[in-house]
């Protein structure tokens, strides 16, 4: 229901990963962003070829993620769950970043611009 904060913009690259694979990883984390970013506000997804890479961001403007919080990251792990009211496993970053780690990739969190929200970096390897 918030297709109007969507924003997508995507180069295009073949990549050593099955489609459903790198499907449900993008839908992980732009679903992610969703869930935390407040109604009204973009949620930008780029992908773009990076030194031999394919990078995929997801970047929203929600309360991001402290240190602590990203290098705490595992199944079954959530974060402010009466401050946010979310709903789910926990399971959603930890499946991304398995999912990055058996193709070779991997899966980076850092702050949004400005220091606001999250940006969740998908980088996997081009296919040859």
């Amino acid at each position: 229901g918030r297709s109007s904060d969507l924003r997508m913009e995507s180069a295009p690259a073949a990549v050593r990963i099955s489609p459903t694979w790198l499907r449900a990883a993008a839908r992980e984390l732009a679903e992610n962003a969703f869930k935390f970013s407040p109604t009204g506000s973009s949620v930008n997804v780029t992908g773009r070829i990076v030194d031999g890479l394919y990078q995929i961001m997801v970047t929203d403007l929600g309360p991001g993620m402290t240190v602590a919080e990203q290098e705490a990251l595992g199944a079954f792990r959530q974060f402010g769950r009466a401050r946010h009211e979310q709903q789910g496993l926990g399971l959603g970053l930890a499946i991304v970043r398995n999912i990055a780690r058996l193709h070779q990739g991997s899966l980076s969190l850092e702050p949004g611009p400005g220091g606001v929200g999250l940006c969740a970096r998908l980088e996997l390897p081009l296919a040859e």
